[in-house]
Formats: C-alpha cells, structure tokens, sequence
C-alpha cells in the first residue's frame, strides 16, 4: 500500500511543497512501513512513537529495536541520526 501527500498546511507556501510518501508491505509476517520525502530544499522531519513503559528499547546508531512484553522485536531504522527521549 503506498500513499502521498502534498506539503502540510502549518509549512509555509512553497514551489511545489515537499511530498510524503508512506509505504506499507508486509511479507513472511514482516510488516515494513517506510517514509520518504521528496523536494529541493531542507527540511527537519520529526517522528514521535509513544512507547508503553513495559516496551524494552535497544538504540545502536541509526537503528533501534522495541521489544514488546510478548517478546516480540519492531524495529526501526533510518538513514538520519535516531534519539530516544523519555517523555
């Protein structure tokens, strides 16, 4: 399933905006869903997972893994800097 939108309201107007696209597969019982955003010019994204406490996080450079009270893994990677801050 992949979807894309246009540049969101709160940015300021732009030449065509940055677009979002978000693709989920899943595959062999893996789900991956990735984000990309497309356009000319610099831009900060900031993604916010709200994590259960009994939820166990792992970070090692741009990856990390969840590991949830059934013992299963989510993991997540990115080809920019990853931090976990405690909320």
């Amino acid at each position: 399933f992949v979807a894309r939108y246009r540049q969101p309201r709160w940015l300021p107007p732009l030449d065509g905006g940055p677009v979002h696209t978000r693709t989920w597969e899943l595959e062999r019982q893996i789900l991956t869903i990735r984000d990309e955003w497309g356009h000319s010019g610099k831009y900060q994204a900031i993604i916010r997972y709200h994590l259960h406490p009994s939820v166990e996080v792992d970070t090692s450079g741009q990856k990390i893994s969840l590991r949830l009270p059934d013992g299963r893994f989510l993991k997540i990677e990115s080809s920019h800097s990853i931090k976990v801050e405690q909320s």
